[in-house]
């Protein structure tokens, strides 16, 4: 007569894995072939036990082949994603090179524009001295002029007139030549 234990072990009743139950009911299998020799081995519970691991074991592999094509699927997607991030650097890197260059002419433009400015004060600076010169020489002919008798005559007057608005015309190029690049 066999005997049938009534309540479960005290490790089936743990939260195990099915692997991990498995496991142990194989070593309980191994271990009573082993201590009976045979003698008290159902063979339904190795039939059933055998069944069980072969089960097991398609669902392992199947496990695996979905890990495979997940794994798969992620180093795609990494290899998309590292493309797209070289891509992305060169078109950084021409975009830098762009500014660059754009920045190189604008300081180039900023020169050139410098340049110019400072060319037209210099030949302004040189007219300005040219009608200074041409003022002194004119101012001088006019105290000589005074200094005689008929100073008073309507050419002179109309000289003076003249050397006034000429004096005044050249105060305003002064002015607008030195107010003017401050207003651009």
């Amino acid at each position: 007569m066999k005997t049938v234990p009534l309540f479960d072990s005290v490790f089936e009743s743990l939260p195990f894995s099915d692997r991990q139950a498995r496991t142990f009911r194989s070593g309980r299998v191994l271990y009573q072939l082993v201590r009976a020799a045979g003698k008290g081995v159902n063979p339904a519970a190795v039939w059933l036990d055998a069944g069980v691991a072969v089960i097991d074991c398609i669902n392992a592999f199947l496990r695996y082949r979905q890990t495979r094509e997940i794994t798969e699927q992620l180093l795609a997607q990494k290899q998309a994603l590292e493309v797209q991030i070289q891509n992305l650097d060169k078109r950084l890197d021409i975009e830098q090179e762009l500014m660059k260059v754009d920045q190189q002419h604008r300081i180039q433009l900023l020169d050139n524009l410098l340049k110019n400015d400072q060319q037209a004060s210099q030949r302004l600076v040189k007219a300005i001295r040219a009608n200074r010169r041409n003022l002194d020489a004119l101012l001088a002919q006019l105290n000589t002029l005074r200094k005689q008798q008929t100073y008073r005559t309507p050419e002179f007057s109309a000289l003076v007139k003249a050397t006034d608005t000429f004096m005044q015309a050249q105060l305003a190029c002064l002015v607008a030549a030195f107010d003017g690049p401050n207003d651009r």
